[in-house]
């Protein structure tokens, strides 16, 4: 399908049976260097949400799997990517959806909710402070990692130019214009909108925004707050306790 500015944007329905009693269905949105299948499949959240009767979609962004990936950082900007996401729920979706994204997809799925709040029902985030994106890095130096030269000398750079090789799935040129792209974006800037809806914000206890988050969601109106022990922003995602946290948040 196509997403804003025309876009290609791989997703991946994940219907149940038939006689599957009716739920709304659950919005899969992933991380920065992730995709679907990463995020998503193998990390064990598909089975889970099968398991617990609900019918799902999940898409790759623009810049990550089998979606159009621009290699300049003009073809990254929050509100753009974010319409990708609400193209996504047009196509595939009627009424109010649960959502569940992280780090980045979170962000994604805050700018959707707070501009069109009939949009979600439920919302369940994890690695995510509500924080501006991408702006504690040193862009240079983690341009000059990803093309084969020296490490960032900061543990964020560093951690980025992972992110950015991490997968061979991805195009690490095109995941860096992403990195610039919103680096250099007013809207990545700023903190994210509070949700409106019910949401849920999962971190782990060794995620630098752990004590962050907890207190971004003791402020929101209808937030609660789950650390993961011994998880840090990258181990989070397999978390069966976020799993089994959120699935149970979203059927309420």
């Amino acid at each position: 399908m196509r997403g804003a500015q025309g876009h290609r944007i791989a997703t991946y329905p994940h219907p149940l049976n038939e006689l599957a009693a009716p739920r709304p269905p659950v919005l899969l949105v992933h991380a920065m260097g992730s995709d679907a299948a990463t995020n998503w499949q193998r990390a064990g959240w598909l089975r889970a949400l099968h398991q617990a009767g609900r019918t799902a979609v999940s898409l790759d962004l623009r810049g990550h799997g089998a979606s159009d990936s621009p290699v300049e950082p003009a073809g990254y900007r929050l509100l753009e990517m974010a319409g990708d996401v609400r193209a996504v729920l047009a196509d595939h979706t009627t009424g109010p959806v649960d959502a569940i994204g992280y780090s980045l997809g979170a962000r994604l799925l805050l700018e959707l909710g707070a501009r069109e709040p009939t949009l979600f029902r439920r919302l369940a985030l994890g690695g995510s402070a509500g924080q501006p994106i991408l702006q504690r890095i040193d862009v240079d130096q983690v341009g000059r990692a990803v093309n084969g030269g020296s490490p960032p000398g900061d543990a964020e750079s560093t951690r980025i130019a992972k992110v950015v090789t991490a997968l061979p799935s991805n195009n690490p040129h095109a995941l860096f214009a992403l990195v610039r792209g919103l680096n250099s974006d007013p809207d990545a800037q700023r903190r994210a909108p509070d949700s409106v809806q019910p949401t849920l914000v999962a971190v782990g206890t060794d995620d630098q925004l752990h004590d962050q988050a907890r207190d971004w969601a003791a402020a929101l109106l209808q937030a609660e707050f789950v650390s993961l022990t011994g998880r840090n922003h990258m181990s989070a995602v397999p978390s069966g306790v976020f799993r089994a946290a959120a699935i149970a948040f979203l059927d309420r």
